[in-house]
């Protein structure tokens, strides 16, 4: 039996543009820095597994996002996007391209070189 603790541990609450949203952390596949195509504004957007996607409020940056899953479960790959490692499958390191898993598997992004170092650190690979 789950406790009422575990349950909680793992949801967020996402601060979005209408209100809170409460999702599993192991739902979301991605958060990305992408334009609004309704008002041409940037904000942070978030990829569940289902498909959906939640804008998130304004003036939200990577740093306040990583502190709030508190969980090494996500990796910052550049300054635009945060990857769940669960839906990570490779990083070609000649191209620093990010193979996800399917159904997410035809989402194109690349890691930066800056955060291709951190992630080497971050699990100890020989750089």
């Amino acid at each position: 039996m789950i406790s009422l603790d575990n349950r909680v541990q793992d949801k967020i609450a996402l601060q979005t543009v209408i209100g809170l949203k409460f999702v599993n952390k192991r739902d979301v596949v991605m958060i990305q820095y992408l334009t609004n195509t309704s008002d041409s504004k940037l904000n942070w957007t978030v990829l569940l597994n289902t498909g959906e996607m939640i804008r998130l409020k304004m003036n939200i940056t990577a740093k306040d996002i990583l502190e709030n899953m508190k969980t090494s479960l996500y990796i910052q790959i550049s300054q635009t996007m945060i990857l769940n490692i669960d839906y990570l499958s490779t990083i070609e390191l000649k191209t620093r391209k990010c193979l996800l898993v399917a159904p997410f598997d035809k989402i194109e992004c690349y890691v930066s070189r800056l955060y291709l170092k951190n992630i080497r650190q971050q699990f100890e690979l020989s750089i």
